[in-house]
């Protein structure tokens, strides 16, 4: 590995699965710190603690429910209490479309709100919280995985669908109110360093 995050410290948001972008060692092997949160503090702890045997102290496991905001509170000051600042954002938390999933007319009000809350709103409150942590050190990145339903509708589940999208929506804004102008293929926003 070529250490390309030497010195960083990134947040990552449904770290508990091990797959894809959301993957801990990933980071910790390009040198990064990492604060891996997830909703699923059990399956979390069980990941982080076979990283840990191989990582150390590298890995900060907390437990984050990304729809609450006083838990992005809490877990962004332990992770700059444990690491000092954040400069990578990972907002990889999201619900997608399962067995459970209604289709427009069966949709509730509830599917709606749970949808939006966490795979829209829990991108907002981690910017918000952790943008200004950022920028104390001058900068970071900021990275939101809404999926490819943010582009494209899916049938049967148009609440899923609509969140992504919002997501996707959001980020390109932030983008541009932070600075730089985000890829559509790839949502991501960054603030310059």
């Amino acid at each position: 590995m070529s250490k390309r995050l030497n010195d960083k410290v990134a947040l990552i948001t449904g770290a508990a699965s091990g797959q894809g972008a959301a993957e801990p060692a990933l980071f910790v092997k390009e040198g990064a710190k990492v604060i891996a949160t997830d909703i699923n503090a059990k399956l979390l702890n069980k990941h982080v603690d076979t990283l840990k045997e191989q990582y150390g102290d590298a890995i900060l496991p907390l437990k984050l429910d990304v729809t609450k905001e006083d838990e992005w509170i809490d877990a962004v000051a332990q992770g700059i209490n444990k690491f000092k600042k954040i400069d990578i954002l990972v907002n990889n938390a999201g619900i997608g479309i399962t067995d459970k999933t209604s289709g427009l007319t069966d949709s509730t009000v509830d599917d709606w709100h749970l949808f939006m809350d966490t795979n829209a709103m829990s991108h907002f409150l981690g910017m918000k919280y952790v943008v200004p942590e950022m920028k104390k050190i001058g900068g970071g990145s900021i990275i939101h995985i809404p999926s490819l339903a943010s582009v494209q509708g899916t049938a049967g589940a148009p609440p899923c669908t609509a969140s992504k999208g919002a997501s996707r929506a959001f980020t390109k804004g932030a983008a541009r109110d932070l600075g730089k102008l985000s890829t559509p293929s790839c949502p991501a926003g960054s603030l310059p360093r």
